[in-house]
């Protein structure tokens, strides 16, 4: 997972969806990141969450990246501002998930069809704002 999350933060980071990596060991397979703050509630939603949803899925998109485990404590909010992180599951979306992903990916927010990003970031939002 470790190789997986430093490309795709590497890779999504002039999109600004996700935190500034600030170093790596790849001995100790570590990465620091800036603080970007905590998981959404119900009082950090930002009042446009529909309009950055949708610029955080076409950055994603743009990026060939399906994240394949969005849930409500990955998608972080600091100054009404959405960030993703963990996507030591994430994979190119023009390929098959790979077959030893585990099919727990996703959890209770798993589209029934399989890994769909834009499902699982909607749930998660009725999530939070249902209290569930």
């Amino acid at each position: 997972c470790y190789a997986n999350e430093k490309h795709w933060l590497e890779r999504l980071q002039p999109t600004g969806i996700v935190p500034t990596l600030l170093c790596t060991d790849d001995q100790q397979q570590t990465l620091v990141t800036e603080y970007v703050g905590t998981p959404v509630t119900r009082e950090t939603l930002p009042h446009d969450w529909e309009t950055q949803r949708d610029r955080l899925l076409l950055a994603l998109r743009g990026a060939n990246c399906r994240h394949n485990d969005i849930k409500p404590r990955e998608i972080l909010v600091q100054d009404g501002v959405f960030r993703l992180v963990d996507f030591g599951w994430a994979s190119c979306l023009d390929q098959p998930i790979p077959d030893h992903y585990p099919e727990s990916l996703g959890c209770k927010w798993r589209c029934p069809d399989g890994l769909d990003d834009a499902y699982s970031f909607n749930q998660s939002i009725h999530s939070v704002l249902s209290g569930n």
